[in-house]
């Protein structure tokens, strides 16, 4: 994969890289016999397209080429360039390139005025940080085994307390959640819901914590019952258990599993952790922005039947 810089992208096959390579390493094509004399900061000429030191330049950085290297690359570069139209006539897989090589070009710049407006703010590092709250601004949270004897209606109210009652008195002295789980398990809720199972890492307010980067469930984290929060952070041990809570959902009996420490990150260290995020926020915005102007002055007409279109197309073998 070569990067010729507002040229596109270009995925080329190991046998045309290594002619390429081998082109790179012989004497620079001649470009000049009929133009007349290089304009001063004109590297090459290749039919009526000039190739400027800058250009060459950025190439050589991009790609870690010598000058002599890069130089040698984009004359190559132009000449496929301008046979391509040809060779490729009537397929329009030239202006489907093109098309991608300017709308790359431009998500580029717009990647580029994200980071000419500054560095990141504190308002756009406080956001970031409130939306990453669970690596970057994380309070204490706790996890969890209970029992809970669900109450449907008023009438059961009564009955689900004694049996949570006998729960607690049950598991009194567990101290793991599996030996807690077979102890509530064991007793009998007659024709109540009872439910016995673990939670997740819960912050005091009800926010369901997951501390792997990777777990899909940190997009939409659940939120537990503000009480039954509040009662398993008030355990004051590992092993210890809360007695009979009442919650919105019926009587639990809490056993806490395990406390996690708060984990807070002030706004001065973040800046270069959350940087290339604030340039994407940034950029991203800057793209919705030109977007919706492009939408509002440029029809846009769609097939209503995209799929039916699409899978009528023959594909080659």
């Amino acid at each position: 994969m070569v990067d010729g810089l507002g040229r596109g992208r270009h995925t080329i096959g190991g046998g045309l890289i290594g002619m390429l390579l081998a082109a790179c390493s012989s004497p620079a094509p001649q470009a000049t016999r009929s133009g007349g004399p290089l304009k001063p900061g004109i590297i090459a000429r290749v039919g009526s397209e000039e190739l400027s030191a800058e250009f060459v330049a950025a190439v050589a950085a991009r790609q870690g080429l010598s000058p002599t290297q890069a130089s040698e690359w984009v004359v190559l570069e132009a000449l496929l360039a301008q046979a391509a139209p040809s060779r490729f006539e009537g397929s329009g897989l030239v202006a489907v390139s093109q098309r991608s090589a300017h709308a790359r070009a431009l998500l580029d710049e717009l990647k580029a005025a994200a980071r000419r407006t500054g560095a990141p703010s504190e308002d756009e590092l406080r956001k970031l940080r409130d939306e990453r709250w669970m690596d970057f601004d994380r309070p204490v949270s706790v996890r969890t085994a209970h029992a809970v004897v669900i109450v449907k209606s008023p009438a059961d109210d009564a009955a689900a307390r004694a049996v949570a009652e006998r729960i607690a008195a049950a598991t009194q002295g567990a101290l793991d959640p599996q030996k807690f789980w077979e102890l509530a398990n064991a007793v009998d809720a007659g024709s109540l819901d009872k439910r016995v199972e673990g939670l997740p890492l819960m912050t005091e307010d009800g926010r369901a914590v997951y501390l792997d980067p990777a777990d899909p469930r940190r997009q939409r984290p659940p939120r537990f019952d503000l009480d039954f929060a509040r009662a398993a952070h008030a355990i004051p041990a590992v092993g210890g258990q809360s007695g009979v809570v009442k919650s919105a959902f019926g009587y639990h009996v809490i056993m806490l599993a395990e406390r996690v420490a708060p984990q807070r990150y002030e706004l001065s260290s973040l800046r270069g952790k959350l940087a290339a995020e604030v340039y994407d926020q940034r950029s991203g915005q800057l793209l919705s922005e030109l977007l919706a102007r492009l939408e509002r002055e440029t029809p846009v007409e769609r097939a209503r039947n995209v799929e039916e279109l699409t899978a009528s197309v023959a594909r080659a073998p």
